[in-house]
């Protein structure tokens, strides 16, 4: 409990009776690497804290997976559309090494909302959050080279090279795998 403990407190000050009742909703669980948080067709009806390891979210694409983000640990997974709307998702939430998430189901969100006002302003931030970090890779798609892209992920997240499949890497960075191998020996 403590990385979301820290993960929150970047976003609101919760007393210590407040962080107890978050804590006490969230459930632990572990997923095996390949394991599905949520598949696509599914409803998202939990949204899941990372404590260790590593997500991605990607979609099925006429051309295969696209991967659409990677999550490492410390942070919030969520397929916003699926969780929010409580239809079927459109996303693929999986599991790139054995995880240990801790989720929180759709009705205690919605709960917690209801009755704690600072709890439905940390819901926003990190929601607020989760859009500046789609906006940052949309921009970077638009005005960076593949070169660029992969430059500012290496200084941003060196550790996805080392834990996460180079195939999911480069389709999050939209290039080919080979594009991506002929980046990496050019900076060696």
């Amino acid at each position: 409990m403590e990385k979301l403990k820290k993960f929150i407190s970047q976003f609101v000050t919760l007393a210590p009776a407040e962080f107890e009742e978050v804590s006490k909703i969230f459930s632990p669980i572990n997923l095996k690497h390949g394991e599905y948080l949520v598949k696509e067709g599914k409803v998202g009806r939990q949204l899941a804290f990372i404590q260790s390891d590593y997500m991605r979210k990607y979609i099925n694409a006429s051309e295969g997976e696209e991967t659409i983000h990677l999550s490492p640990p410390g942070e919030f997974i969520i397929p916003f559309y699926s969780f929010f709307s409580q239809q079927p998702s459109h996303e693929n939430l999986q599991a790139v090494t054995d995880c240990e998430l801790l989720v929180i189901p759709y009705q205690s969100v919605e709960n917690l909302y209801s009755h704690h006002p600072k709890l439905e302003r940390l819901g926003r931030l990190i929601m607020q959050h989760h859009i500046l970090l789609k906006e940052e890779r949309l921009i970077s798609f638009v005005r960076q080279t593949t070169e660029e892209r992969y430059n500012s992920l290496m200084e941003k997240h060196a550790d996805y090279f080392q834990f996460i499949p180079l195939q999911y890497i480069a389709s999050y960075l939209g290039m080919t795998p080979e594009t991506l191998s002929r980046i990496r020996a050019k900076k060696k």
